[in-house]
């Protein structure tokens, strides 16, 4: 997935701090940065500390709904409609 999403070299993909590892080892071949994120109460992403992790070089975010619990999502589909990212 990471490697037809176009992830490359100096790319950053925002990930939960709060995963398995499978969810960001792949992405190390492509050459792209993950970039670890704070999660909420329920083991989530935290949409509001995607919002702080964003920068020039962010092209996607990594979500793993943790325990059966999914994640904002409305929110956080906002935020990469906002940012043009990948989700």
């Amino acid at each position: 997935m990471f490697v037809a999403a176009g992830f490359k070299e100096g790319d950053e993909v925002i990930c939960p701090v709060y995963t398995f590892f499978a969810t960001v080892t792949p992405l190390l071949f492509t050459g792209a940065k993950p970039v670890f994120c704070d999660i909420d109460e329920n083991g989530n992403i935290d949409p509001q500390e995607i919002k702080k992790k964003i920068t020039s070089k962010t092209r996607g975010v990594i979500v793993t709904h943790m325990w059966g619990i999914p994640c904002k999502m409305d929110e956080i589909v906002k935020i990469c409609k906002e940012n043009n990212l990948l989700l």
